[in-house]
């Protein structure tokens, strides 16, 4: 390839030169080695040099900025991105992505307009946000406030200390509370929301399944005013005097045939667990409860009496 000038190694300078093609290099073997160390150099200068900045020199570009002299270790990558300064003693932080913010000791903001400003918290998403210490928010415009709370999910919002929102416009806000669904809201204390739109006001309540309200403090409910569900496959409950057991249909079948056996007078009990009344013949009249049955059975006793101690009467 033809080209009028050439690069030579300048053993005065210890740099490289760009000269005329006819020049020669005057350079000795100690030369090369100088080379050779020196490249070196340059290179882990690049890796481990404090307060590196690099910035491309155009309208689109973006910088890199990092910090790693002793007592600190901050980076921030991306237009306008920031992030604390704090040494190593209270804690570092790293910013990646356009405007991205991480001012939370040893706080971690990735994504365009992210911001976690909680200490050890992190926000992973665009515009997501993790103000709470230890939170984490994970997902476009999520938001965890809460201390040591969790939301992931497009939206997602943890503002109850130690909560978890899962899910698209998922809300936990009770404190311990969690959400898990499309607009699950758990905002009683304590509570718990699964499914789409569930919710659980109540303080220690469960909302269960789409749709379903939790509405009372330590109630669980699995529909709602317009909605209702079965629960099935459930145990056999315990039936005293004490029992706070929930009970089948079958214990409260059998419940309802030992009161059909016992009523006697053909009653009996149908499917639904009801019990078909029974038929009392006393007199010369036909019941179908046993309080009417013995109010006429009283009365003919009483007639009877009557008419026994009538005839007993001496004739004139």
């Amino acid at each position: 390839m033809n080209r009028i000038f050439k690069v030579l190694w300048n053993a005065a300078t210890g740099t490289f030169i760009v000269t005329s093609e006819t020049a020669k290099s005057r350079g000795k073997k100690s030369g090369r080695r100088k080379l050779a160390v020196s490249a070196l150099v340059g290179l882990s200068s690049i890796m481990v040099s404090a307060d590196a900045l690099a910035n491309a020199g155009n309208d689109t570009g973006s910088g890199v900025t990092v910090s790693g002299t002793t007592g600190s270790g901050w980076i921030a990558i991306g237009t306008d991105a920031t992030a604390n300064t704090y040494t190593n003693v209270d804690g570092a932080s790293a910013a990646m992505g356009y405007h991205a913010s991480a001012m939370g000791k040893w706080s971690t903001a990735i994504g365009s307009y992210s911001q976690s400003t909680g200490d050890s918290s992190l926000a992973l998403g665009v515009k997501s946000t993790s103000a709470g210490d230890r939170a984490i928010a994970m997902g476009a415009s999520s938001s965890a406030s809460g201390s040591y709370s969790m939301a992931m999910g497009v939206y997602a919002n943890s503002s109850g200390a130690k909560s978890v929102a899962l899910g698209y416009k998922s809300v936990a806000s009770g404190a311990t509370s969690a959400a898990l669904g499309y607009q699950a809201t758990a905002s009683g204390d304590d509570s718990a929301a699964f499914g789409n739109g569930a919710k659980a006001v109540g303080t220690n309540s469960v909302a269960l399944g789409s749709g379903s309200i939790a509405q009372e403090d330590n109630s669980v409910a699995v529909g709602n005013s317009t909605t209702q569900r079965q629960i099935t496959y459930v145990a056999k409950g315990d039936i005293n005097s004490t029992s706070t057991d929930a009970v089948t249909g079958a214990q409260i079948y059998s419940l309802s045939q030992s009161v059909a056996d016992r009523l006697g007078g053909g009653a009996s009990v149908n499917s639904d667990g009801t019990v078909n009344a029974p038929l009392y013949e006393v007199g010369t009249g036909i019941y179908n409860n046993v309080g009417s049955a013995l109010s006429a059975l009283n009365t003919s006793i009483t007639n009877t009496e009557a008419s026994v101690a009538q005839e007993r009467q001496p004739h004139s």
